[in-house]
C-alpha cells in the first residue's frame, strides 16, 4: 500500500532506517541557525482552507501561527471557509484572519488554495490545514529561512508529528509515510529532474514531495505554476511540475506540525480509494496484471474478494478477547495465517467492525454470497502481507502488550486501507462496461473525504 499523505479536505515516529531511492541531497541548513539569525524580513501569508474546524482545533492552529517568533512582522492569515456551521469563521476573524466564504460544493483542494493565494499579500505563501499546530515557535521562520537560502527552491514542506492522543494506526501511518518517503531534512534540486523519467511510485513521490499540511512557497513561483483543480493530490502534482520547470523542492524535518487523525476503518477504506484513484496516476501506470494474476477479471471479482477477506478477518479477530492484553507479534501473525488459509471453509458473516458493517453493503451490493472456492485471495493475502510486513515492524518493538480490541481495530483499519486502495486501482483501468457502476460507487466513497 502506498503511504498516506493528507486524508481530508482540511487534512493525518519516523524510522531511523536509511530512506530508499535517494533522490535528494542533504540540506545545508542547521536548526542551530535559528538561534542566532536576524529576524526574517520577507512577509509571510498563511492560507488555511476550513470547514467546521472548531472541534478539530482551528483555534490552536491560529494561535500557534499568530505567536511565531523570528519574523520581522507577524504572518498574514487568510482563511477560505467552505460552509462551516460552527464557530470556525468567528474564531478566524477573532485571530485577525481575513475570511473568505465559498459554497461547500465549490471546494476543491487545488482551486480553493489558489483562491486563498490570490488574496495573499506576502512574499511567501504558507499553506496549512485547520487541525495542524506548529510544533515550535520558530517553525515558520525556519521554513522561510531554508526556502530563501537557495534561490532555486520553490517550496519547503514540514514534517507531520502525531498528536499525543493518536491511536496506534494513526501513529503507524506517519511512521510508514516517512519510512518510505524519507525523514531527513533535504533538498531535491531541479538538476535532478532528469531522473524523474526513471522513477515510479514511491521513488517518484519522494522526489516530488510537497505536503500541503504545512508547506512554504515562494509567492512568485507559486503564481507562475499554481495548483491545478484537483480533488486530491494537488501538492504532489505541483511538486512534479516544479521540478520539470527547473525549480527545486525542500523538506524540513527538524521540526514540523502536530497533526494526525483518529479515523474509522470505513474512513480508511474511503480515503485510500481516493488516494489510489487520484494520486497513483501521477506516480505510476495502472497494473492490471496484478489483478489478472490473482483471478480478478471483473469488478464483481474484486468486490467478492474484499467481502471474503472481511468475513475471514472478522472471524479471526473474534477470537481476540477485547479487554485482555495480547502480544501484538503473535496476534497479528495469527490473523495473517488465518487470512491466508486455503481451507475452503465458507466465511459466514461474523460480528466485525461497526463502521465497515455499515459501509460494505454499499460497496459489495449485488455480489451476494461468496463461494470460498471461487473468491480471489487477492485482498486477504494483501491484508495479511500488510499486517506482517508493514504493521509488525512498528508495533512489535514499541508495544509488548496491546488489548485485543486495539489489535482488532488496527487490523480492520489495515483491511480498509488495502481494500480501498484496490478499489481505487481497479477504477483506473476498468472496462467501459463497468464505468457506470464505478461512478456510482465513487459518489458514495468520496463523501466526507474530498468534500
Amino acid at each position: 500500500p502506498a503511504p498516506v499523505p493528507d486524508e481530508t479536505g482540511p487534512r493525518e515516529p519516523a524510522s531511523d532506517e536509511a530512506p530508499p531511492g535517494d533522490a535528494a541531497s542533504p540540506a545545508p541548513t542547521s536548526p542551530l541557525v535559528a538561534l542566532v539569525r536576524a529576524p526574517i524580513e520577507a512577509s509571510v501569508s498563511v492560507v488555511i482552507p476550513t470547514k467546521n474546524g472548531e472541534a478539530e482545533g482551528v483555534g490552536r492552529c491560529l494561535k500557534a501561527l499568530r505567536t511565531q517568533a523570528g519574523l520581522r512582522q507577524p504572518p498574514e492569515l487568510v482563511v477560505v471557509d467552505s460552509g462551516s456551521t460552527d464557530r470556525t469563521r468567528e474564531l478566524a476573524a477573532d485571530a485577525g484572519a481575513r475570511v473568505m466564504e465559498i459554497a461547500p460544493e465549490d471546494f476543491d483542494h487545488g482551486g480553493t488554495r489558489n483562491l486563498g493565494a490570490d488574496h495573499a499579500r506576502g512574499d511567501v505563501i504558507l499553506f496549512t490545514v485547520q487541525d495542524a499546530v506548529a510544533a515550535s515557535e520558530t517553525l515558520v521562520a525556519d521554513l522561510v529561512a531554508m526556502l530563501l537560502e537557495d534561490g532555486d527552491l520553490a517550496v519547503v514542506s514540514a514534517r507531520q508529528i502525531p498528536r499525543a492522543d493518536a491511536d496506534h494506526f494513526a501513529a503507524w501511518q506517519l511512521w510508514h509515510h516517512y519510512r518510505v518517503l524519507g525523514d531527513e531534512t533535504r533538498l531535491t534540486s531541479a538538476a535532478q529532474a532528469a531522473r524523474l523519467a526513471e522513477l515510479r511510485g514511491e521513488g517518484l513521490w519522494r522526489a516530488a514531495l510537497v505536503d500541503d499540511v504545512c508547506a512554504a512557497h515562494r509567492a512568485d513561483a507559486f503564481r507562475a505554476l499554481r495548483y491545478r483543480p484537483m480533488r486530491f493530490g494537488e501538492d504532489v502534482d505541483y511538486g512534479l511540475r516544479c521540478l520539470r520547470a527547473g525549480r527545486g523542492l525542500g523538506f524540513y524535518a527538524d521540526s514540523g506540525v502536530i497533526h494526525s487523525h483518529r479515523r474509522s476503518a470505513a474512513y480508511q477504506l474511503r480515503s485510500h480509494y481516493v488516494v489510489r484513484e487520484t494520486l497513483a496516476p501521477l506516480l505510476e501506470p495502472p497494473d492490471g496484471a496484478r489483478f489478472a494474476a490473482a483471478g480478478v477479471r471483473r469488478f464483481d471479482d474484486l468486490r467478492a474478494s474484499g467481502l471474503d477477506a472481511y468475513r475471514r478477518l472478522a472471524r479471526a479477530a473474534s477470537t481476540l478477547a477485547p479487554d485482555r492484553p495480547h502480544d501484538p507479534r503473535r496476534a497479528l501473525a495469527t490473523l495473517a495465517t488465518r487470512l491466508r488459509a486455503r481451507d475452503g471453509a465458507a466465511p459466514s458473516p461474523a460480528e466485525g467492525d461497526a463502521s465497515l458493517d455499515a459501509l460494505l453493503p454499499e460497496v459489495v451490493n449485488g455480489v451476494g454470497s461468496v463461494d470460498p472456492g471461487r473468491a480471489s485471495p487477492l485482498v486477504r493475502d494483501a491484508v495479511a502481507d500488510a499486517l506482517e510486513q508493514l504493521a509488525l515492524p512498528f508495533l512489535a518493538p514499541c508495544f509488548e502488550r496491546m488489548d485485543g480490541a486495539e489489535i482488532a481495530g488496527f487490523a480492520y483499519k489495515t483491511y480498509g486501507m488495502v481494500f480501498g486502495g484496490a478499489l481505487g486501482d481497479w477504477s483506473r483501468s476498468a472496462p467501459d462496461a463497468e464505468r457506470a457502476a464505478l461512478e456510482a460507487l465513487d459518489e458514495r466513497l468520496v463523501a466526507g473525504v474530498v468534500r
